[in-house]
């Protein structure tokens, strides 16, 4: 079932039918930025928003156990007051050979998605939600990539179409 969401996050940005996203930040071999699935924030409603992390050709960055060496991308999320953020929803690895070590990780385009608990009174029309993220890039060195992302979502009281019809 996670595979199938991540095909379809993934074939919605190709597309360009991603409902909302911020400006991407980029770094030496990868660009970030954070996406949403839905258009507007629903009040009582779980939020999907994603860190997607595109890396250049040849390059890798690492799952939530890396293996003999690497680290974990990493989320600290700064949100406004009542909102809560869940662990992240790492998708299925891929082994990356790199004698005499055996690492697990992404290459190419991946999205690390994460639930946002919303509550269900929200005063305000917009909110505001900001990430710092962590990540090595590696391809036979490792560069940390470092950037804050923030996307802004309108609050809606109806819920917007479905991105996935």
């Amino acid at each position: 079932m996670m595979r199938w969401l991540w095909l379809g996050l993934g074939l919605l940005v190709t597309l360009g039918q991603f409902p909302l996203w911020a400006a991407p930040a980029r770094s030496d071999h990868a660009e970030a930025e954070l996406v949403a699935a839905v258009g507007a924030v629903q009040p009582g409603q779980n939020l999907t928003v994603a860190l997607r992390l595109k890396l250049d050709e040849g390059w890798h960055s690492y799952w939530q156990n890396p293996g003999d060496s690497g680290l974990a991308t990493t989320l600290q999320w700064q949100l406004p007051q009542g909102l809560s953020a869940g662990p992240i929803q790492w998708p299925y690895p891929e082994y990356i050979s790199t004698p005499p070590l055996a690492t697990y990780g992404y290459e190419g385009e991946i999205f690390l998605l994460t639930q946002i608990k919303v509550p269900a009174r929200l005063n305000t029309k917009t909110l505001t939600l900001t990430a710092k993220t962590e990540w090595l890039e590696c391809k036979e060195e490792c560069l940390p990539g470092l950037a804050t992302l923030r996307l802004t979502l309108p609050v809606g009281t109806t819920a917007p179409p479905s991105p996935w019809t």
